[in-house]
C-alpha cells in the first residue's frame, strides 16, 4: 500500500515536471518563430520601401559618368553609365515588384 502511494507521488511529479519542461520550451519555440515571421516582414516592407524611394527619385545612382575631352571616349563613358542605370532601375524594379508579389501572397492567406 505504502509502495503504491510514493510510485504515484513519483508519477505526479514527474508529470508536473514534464508539463512544466513542454511549456516553457514551446513559449520559447513560440517566440522564436513569431521573432522569424515579423523580421521577414520587416525586410519586405524595408526593401519595398527603399525600391519604392529609390524609384521616385529618379533612378540615378550615386556613380557620375566620368567626361573626357576625346569625343569618341565621352560616348563610351556614357553608354557604360547609362547601361549602369537601366541595369539598376531593372534590379529595383525587380525587387520591387518581387515586394508586392509577397504583400499580395500574404493578404490572401
Amino acid at each position: 500500500m505504502e509502495a503504491d502511494t510514493i510510485v504515484s507521488i513519483l508519477k505526479w511529479i514527474c508529470l508536473a515536471f514534464v508539463a512544466g519542461l513542454l511549456g516553457y520550451f514551446g513559449k520559447h519555440l513560440g517566440k522564436i518563430i513569431i521573432s522569424r515571421f515579423s523580421k521577414e516582414k520587416r525586410n519586405v516592407t524595408i526593401a519595398s520601401q527603399k525600391a519604392d524611394k529609390h524609384l521616385s527619385h529618379g533612378d540615378t545612382p550615386d556613380e557620375s559618368p566620368v567626361i573626357s575631352p576625346n569625343p569618341s571616349t565621352q560616348k563610351e563613358h556614357f553608354a557604360s553609365y547609362n547601361e549602369k542605370t537601366a541595369k539598376s532601375t531593372a534590379k529595383l524594379e525587380k525587387k520591387r515588384l518581387k515586394a508586392q508579389r509577397k504583400k499580395q501572397k500574404k493578404s490572401f492567406k
